[in-house]
């Protein structure tokens, strides 16, 4: 029950007061914080109206703390603090502030072509309405993926947050959670931390503070911002049924992360490593690099995840978007594993699947075709030309399946022979997905759907990936096809076992994998491909949604050698530089150059193929 009465700040400290006094055992001592304190979340008096963000510490326990571990109080178990139910974070509209940080010509394009989606309202955050249990000192949500919401131009993924006491706290529990914000209809993705107070006595009253949330990164080349503000909690304290399935799947999730450490230790083994190399430093502003990392003979190397006011709180769970490694990760992962069971699924033709794709112009054009963008249709076939043109945005900035399907299938005519010409073309990966849909829903099932029962069913869960990965941006009608080409969200650790699930496929008999062998070996083979589409540039190729590149002589190599790699809009670059090293970075820097990582990374482990071994993987 609330109270029926509104209360007071003066009650509110004195009732405070009175939990300190007589329950000490809840009191905790140590030097009190000057940011986010008590009083202000309490009188509602927090800095939002300041011109400038505060600094990330304000989120971390300052001095002695009650973590509220199992041990933390000497005659109080924890169920008698815990806390579970319901809660509803609304912004304060008259509070919210966004402060643009890079207004640069891809920003002022997406304005010019998507003036709807940066209306002023932008600067507002949907409500994060959420329900939660508590285990130890950590706040978990029921759900930790994709959640759309009502606002115009946001939807969100919330995190495991922290709840904790401090001395100067008036008896009240500090919460601090992880949560993204995620453009409607896009992939780029925005980190924030909220941060509120709670307090319970027994089971009739509740009382909670007021909170406060900022963004100081993004992985989003397009709109580089701050955002800041408060808003009101509206907690109701229930029985969540399914608590302990969703602490058991949480700590089952923490067991399978793979162990991190910082790069500074892999330079301790190899002297010779330049880490600013690594760190691409001299092409990427350390502002625009949302996190990188190495991983060698299983091992995981990582960076720290800067942002413009500190380094992030809840590194391990920074929301990284996909952008266009989705074409490999999802186009090419898929088709690699249903090859497994149906082998002439390559071979299958575009038009026997996707109504809409009748015409004339994709005749004889098949699956294979759409993934390796080589179907035949396009208007220019310079690098990106039909990609960068202002068309592009009927298709990307479509939110149901009826609009990007009718620009996929009907925009481009036929230019050439389908399989003979490369041309880049995202619409190409939806239809894909598309065509797969109706596939799998005729092999499987019409219930089937291809992300959901066969990428996250067969590829993700045994995998152990985290909750964050297991949504996708769909169509916003009752289709919701996924958008295949881009819209997937990861953690650092789910790109470090992807990476390692790709790399042992190959080192598996092949009757023992889960992918085709074949079409992957022509993804993997460090040896030049003789079926893989050239690119624009010779040394570049493209083949089953992966790039390939010649690093022969960046790597001084004696025998011709090629990488297989993934790229992602705005600056992101994954690498399967061998079976026992990879290399990624997410940024928004407009960077897609890695050449000068994978060089100082040869030298702790050789890359070059081996000229004896021309199957070498």
């Amino acid at each position: 029950m609330f109270p029926t009465q509104p209360i007071t700040l003066k009650a509110l400290i004195a009732y405070s007061l009175f939990l300190l006094i007589c329950q000490p055992t809840f009191a905790v001592k140590g030097v009190e914080r000057t940011l986010l304190t008590a009083n202000e979340l309490l009188s509602n008096r927090t800095n939002a109206t300041n011109t400038q963000p505060l600094p990330l510490t304000a989120f971390l326990p300052q001095g002695k703390v009650n973590p509220l571990t199992s041990n933390s109080f000497e005659s109080t178990s924890i169920d008698e603090v815990s806390f579970e139910g319901s809660i509803v974070l609304t912004p304060n509209i008259n509070r919210s502030n966004l402060a643009l940080t890079d207004e640069n010509d891809l920003y002022r394009f997406e304005k010019k072509t998507r003036p709807d989606d940066f209306s002023n309202n932008r600067k507002v955050i949907p409500a994060l309405n959420f329900d939660f249990v508590q285990s130890g000192d950590k706040i978990i949500p029921t759900i930790r993926r994709l959640t759309l919401s009502q606002n115009k131009h946001w939807d969100y993924i919330l995190g495991v947050g922290k709840i904790w006491q401090e001395q100067g706290d008036l008896g009240f529990f500090r919460v601090a959670m992880p949560f993204a914000l995620v453009e409607k209809n896009q992939n780029c993705v925005h980190n924030g931390v909220v941060s509120f107070l709670l307090n319970k006595e027994g089971i009739t009253k509740v009382i909670s503070s007021d909170f406060y949330y900022q963004i100081s990164s993004e992985t989003c080349i397009y709109f580089k911002a701050d955002f800041w503000g408060t808003g009101s909690v509206d907690y109701q304290p229930r029985q969540i049924d399914s608590k302990i399935q969703i602490i058991s799947r949480y700590q089952q999730e923490q067991y399978s992360t793979l162990p991190t450490k910082p790069l500074a230790v892999i330079k301790k083994t190899f002297p010779q490593l330049e880490l600013s190399k690594v760190a691409l430093a001299s092409s990427i502003k350390e502002a625009d690099m949302s996190r990188y990392g190495v991983i060698y003979q299983g091992n995981h190397y990582i960076s720290a995840c800067t942002t413009r006011a500190g380094n992030y709180p809840f590194c391990q769970q920074l929301v990284l978007p996909s952008y266009s490694t989705a074409k490999s990760l999802f186009g090419g992962v898929t088709m690699m594993y249903l090859a497994k069971q149906f082998p002439d699924i390559f071979s299958e033709k575009v038009s026997d699947w996707v109504k809409e794709c009748s015409g004339e112009q994709w005749q004889q054009v098949t699956f294979s075709h759409l993934l390796n963008m080589s179907t035949g249709n396009y208007i220019l076939s310079g690098h990106s030309s039909d990609e960068g043109a202002e068309h592009s945005q009927l298709f990307f900035g479509a939110n149901t399946h009826k609009q990007k399907i009718n620009y996929s299938c009907q925009y481009f005519p036929r230019k050439s022979t389908p399989g003979t010409k490369f041309v880049y073309h995202t619409s190409d990966t939806y239809l894909l997905g598309t065509a797969l849909s109706a596939y799998i829903k005729a092999k499987l099932g019409v219930g089937a759907d291809i992300f959901d029962h066969v990428l996250a069913e067969k590829i993700w869960l045994p995998l152990s990936l985290s909750d964050t990965a297991y949504s996708t941006r769909r169509t916003s009608d009752n289709f919701a096809q996924a958008f295949t080409g881009y819209g997937l969200f990861f953690t650092a650790d789910d790109i470090a076992k992807l990476l390692l699930f790709i790399s042992k496929q190959t080192t598996v008999i092949h009757s023992n994998t889960i992918l085709n062998s074949e079409e992957l070996t022509l993804v993997m083979q460090k040896g030049r491909s003789n079926t893989a589409m050239k690119s624009n540039y010779d040394f570049i190729h493209y083949q089953h949604g992966f790039w390939r590149q010649n690093v022969s002589k960046l790597l001084n190599c004696s025998a011709e050698t090629w990488l297989p790699y993934m790229l992602g809009y705005g600056g992101i670059s994954i690498v399967l530089a061998s079976n026992e090293l990879q290399y990624y970075y997410f940024s928004d820097s407009d960077q897609y150059i890695w050449r000068e990582a994978i060089q100082t990374l040869n030298t702790i482990s050789p890359i070059c193929k081996n000229s004896q071994n021309e199957n070498q993987l």
